[in-house]
């Protein structure tokens, strides 16, 4: 007999921490499955999901979609030496192997995630104003970017300011 036929249902939320460097999401095996959970984080603009138990649940392509859905770096671990670290583009920074069971990248907080149609003819002039003060990844096929402050001087939220650029969602 499988959990849910034993009685134990998934949650409806999640558990968010404010830290130093933003708010951190935490979920378990099986809670990238539930949309209630995703919509949580993303309603609650955590910067980083964490399933930091070693989960039976791999989730695979699940977890590109979940970091994009949610809007997050999303860290997972899981037994089958599978464990991940995506970008909110939902691309995979470094995976673990049988070989390596320690993931190690570097992340930056502050980004916001672009939707191209209403913000790519602004990114020339973004660029020639602070160079490389400045990182925008686009991520094709979706029509998405990140855009990220490469430094102290400047935030992402002034660059949106400034530029009148438009979050994806949010």
């Amino acid at each position: 007999m499988g959990e849910l036929e034993a009685g134990i249902a998934p949650g409806r939320s999640g558990t968010v921490f404010e830290t130093d460097f933003g708010k951190i999401g935490v979920a378990i095996c099986f809670d990238i499955n539930i949309p209630d959970i995703r919509q949580y984080y993303a309603k609650r603009v955590v910067r980083v999901v964490l399933f930091p138990f070693r989960s039976m649940f791999p989730g695979g392509r699940l977890l590109e979609a979940g970091s994009i859905e949610i809007v997050c770096y999303l860290v997972s671990a899981t037994t089958d030496c599978r464990g991940a670290i995506l970008d909110p583009l939902g691309r995979v920074l470094c995976r673990s192997s049988e070989y390596s069971s320690i993931l190690s990248s570097r992340v930056n907080m502050d980004f916001k995630v672009l939707h191209l149609d209403y913000s790519h003819e602004k990114f020339d002039r973004v660029k020639k104003t602070y160079r490389s003060k400045v990182a925008i990844d686009v991520s094709r096929p979706e029509p998405l970017a990140m855009i990220s402050s490469e430094s102290e001087d400047v935030t992402v939220d002034q660059l949106m300011r400034e530029f009148s650029l438009e979050p994806r969602y949010r």
